[in-house]
């Protein structure tokens, strides 16, 4: 019975992502026109990448990624100044963006254009993308029709749950492991059923052989063996893909792809909001968010005492706001101070001199005093506190806010409410 309830959510889902014909017919176009461009003005060798190339894209993806491929003596700021100049010609109008690599990227018709320099593959790496075109021939090589509609349904699966994506916000599964996932175990029931067993201690490759360093999960590249390709997937997201894999395994049902908005209510007198929009320069996602999750964890540490619950960042690329669910709001205005064990006579003497004998009392063996706290309030500790931020970071611009900004609104329900994506 579930199993055929599973059949039929996948074949409603792959109804609602899988690309129809006239949407190939324009993308196929699009790349058309973009390439025979190309061609015309360069020696690269311009090819489609990604999903599109790979045939695993989602309906309504508007993300085209064209690589030029150039020989290996051209020095990587040449290959940089060429991408620049071809992009400025083909399109008119574009933004230069680093990633692990600088490419530029465009609006061409509707759709967001990367082009991307890459050097040709022969064996061995020398930048970070020179592997990708490599990626989508593997893909092409062991997959047909079947397996690449398993991929698509892993996608939006991966994406209804909140973890597609190997970007720092979500430190997720990229595109290219949702792909070698459905390779390994066959088909999305499949790695359902193996995921809730996989762990740090689990190695996925040819050999599952591993010598680099450990993440979350390791997954051998085919195409670089010294590359793992789930590095950014974090424990906090296979956590929760384990979670949704057995609960959908267990009760299939359409909101693990296409959950509902998030809706009902959070506590919001328990929390704490800190506004770090003006310290931080939000151009690049991949250097800024590490930076908004180093300062987060540093102001949990610092309110340690007021029982942090969870915190979440939210950022939409010009608003930054760190937000902090405390068990507590105050603290008493004294605290527990603890001394030295009541028979180290000379210790002890000093320790009632400094803090006074009214306050101080001995309980374990141990003398303790009563002293006044320094800060009672958050807001308070967090003016005091050391506080570590990320590179660049300017703590005075810092503020923490009254209100809580009604555009956080949903955010912070799916964020605080308790409630996982599919159970809105």
């Amino acid at each position: 019975m579930i199993s055929n309830s599973i059949e039929r959510i996948k074949d409603e889902v792959l109804r609602r992502i899988k690309p129809q014909e006239s949407e190939r017919i324009i993308i196929r176009e699009i790349c058309d026109d973009i390439i025979a461009s190309l061609k015309k003005i360069t020696d690269g060798e311009p090819v489609i990448a990604g999903s599109i190339a790979k045939d695993t894209f989602l309906s309504g993806d508007r993300d085209i990624d064209i690589f030029v491929l150039y020989d290996r003596d051209m020095s990587e700021t040449e290959m940089r100044r060429e991408i620049r100049g071809l992009g400025m010609r083909v399109f008119g109008t574009i933004e230069e963006r680093y990633a692990q690599h600088p490419y530029a990227h465009a609006t061409y018709r509707g759709f967001e254009v990367d082009l991307v320099p890459a050097f040709r593959f022969s064996g061995r790496i020398k930048s970070s993308v020179d592997r990708t075109p490599e990626h989508t021939k593997f893909v092409l090589q062991h997959t047909d029709e079947r397996m690449r509609d398993e991929i698509r349904i892993l996608k939006q699966f991966a994406k209804g749950i909140g973890v597609y994506g190997a970007e720092a916000r979500v430190q997720g599964l990229s595109g290219y492991l949702c792909e070698l996932l459905i390779i390994r175990f066959g088909g999305f029931e499949t790695f359902l059923e193996n995921v809730r067993d996989l762990g740090e201690d689990d190695v996925i490759g040819p050999d599952d052989l591993w010598e680099g360093e450990r993440s979350a999960l390791v997954f051998i590249d085919p195409v670089d063996p010294r590359r793992n390709v789930a590095a950014a997937l974090s424990q906090t997201s296979l956590g929760l893909l384990k979670l949704a894999a057995s609960e959908f395994l267990n009760n299939p049902r359409m909101g693990f792809f296409f959950p509902n908005p998030p809706n009902g209510g959070y506590p919001e007198d328990r929390i704490l909001a800190v506004d770090v929009s003006e310290t931080i320069d939000m151009r690049v996602e991949d250097i800024y968010f590490p930076q908004l999750r180093k300062t987060a964890e540093s102001i949990a540490r610092a309110l340690e005492e007021y029982g942090v619950e969870k915190s979440a960042i939210y950022c939409d690329g010009k608003r930054a706001i760190l937000f902090f669910l405390l068990k507590r709001r105050a603290l008493e205005s004294t605290k527990e101070h603890a001394g030295p064990p009541a028979d180290m006579e000379k210790n002890a003497e000093e320790f009632l001199n400094k803090w006074g004998k009214e306050r101080c009392y001995v309980r374990d063996g141990r003398l303790y005093a009563r002293i006044e706290r320094d800060a009672v309030t958050p807001e308070q500790t967090i003016e005091k506190a050391m506080i570590g931020l990320g590179r660049q970071m300017d703590r005075k611009k810092m503020r923490i806010l009254e209100e809580i900004p009604e555009e956080t609104r949903s955010f912070l329900i799916r964020e605080f409410s308790g409630k996982k994506p599919w159970e809105f």
